[in-house]
C-alpha cells in the first residue's frame, strides 16, 4: 500500500525547515510523498518564503500548495486530501517533530 503524510503549516519557515530536516534525515523513505500545503498565515515576506520553498520544490517526493495568505486549519487539510492519491495518510500540523527512524513505519502498522 502507498503511503503519504500531509502537513498543514501557517507559514514560520523556521519551524517549517527543522521539519523537512528531520523528514530528509530520519523517515523520508518511511512515506511515497509529502504534501505541504504553505499557506502564509503567519505573514513571511515574500523573498524568505520564496527561498524556503524553492528548496522544497526540487524534491520530487514534495508536492507543494501556496497561499500567499492565512485559509485556516481545516481547509488546507481538506485541500490536500483531495490531492492525495496514496492508499495511507499521516495528517501532521507544522509543528511536528519526529526525531527518530521508524516512528512514522510504526503509525501505519
Amino acid at each position: 500500500m502507498t503511503r503519504c503524510a500531509l502537513l498543514s503549516t501557517c507559514g514560520d519557515v523556521f519551524i517549517l525547515g527543522l521539519c523537512i530536516k528531520l523528514w530528509r534525515e530520519r523517515w523520508c523513505n518511511e512515506i511515497g510523498k509529502l504534501y505541504i500545503n504553505y499557506n502564509n498565515h503567519a505573514g513571511i515576506p515574500l523573498p524568505v518564503v520564496k527561498e524556503c520553498l524553492t528548496k522544497l520544490i526540487d524534491d520530487p517526493r514534495v508536492v507543494l500548495v501556496y497561499h500567499p495568505s492565512g485559509i485556516g486549519n481545516g481547509p488546507p487539510q481538506v485541500e490536500l486530501l483531495n490531492i492525495a492519491k496514496e492508499d495511507l495518510i499521516l495528517l501532521l500540523e507544522d509543528d511536528f517533530f519526529i526525531f527518530e527512524s521508524g516512528v512514522v513505519d510504526g503509525y501505519f502498522k
